[in-house]
């Protein structure tokens, strides 16, 4: 998982004033839809939620979000893996994400979890 998360602070982590290719975005939110398929492990989910606060994240300028796609990207992916984990890391960005959509997407994962 390092490496992955490692291109997200390559792709994310760009200094101000440099724009992130929209295909980097799109390469990131497809590594991170397929981590569910790497089997559920605790480092993967962290790593996931990590990734869902970066990319949330609001720089003091303001515009938005780095990136939804892969934020929310990275919420299914999370609801995907099925473990007591997961949806432990899905509660708590229900609690500390205050971006709208993503905080939409959280929801209605934790909803699918519910018995």
């Amino acid at each position: 998982m390092s490496t992955a998360r490692d291109l997200a602070l390559v792709v994310l982590g760009r200094p101000p004033g440099r724009t992130v290719e929209q295909g980097d975005l799109d390469f990131l939110r497809g590594l991170v839809m397929l981590l569910p398929l790497t089997g559920p492990d605790a480092e993967t989910v962290s790593e996931l939620g990590r990734l869902v606060d970066t990319c949330t994240y609001t720089a003091p300028q303001g515009g938005g979000p780095r990136s939804a796609r892969v934020a929310n990207a990275a919420v299914v992916a999370l609801g995907s893996l099925g473990t007591p984990a997961a949806a432990a890391e899905l509660r708590g960005l229900a609690g500390r994400t205050s971006y709208g959509n993503t905080r939409r997407v959280i929801d209605r994962r934790l909803l699918l979890r519910a018995p």
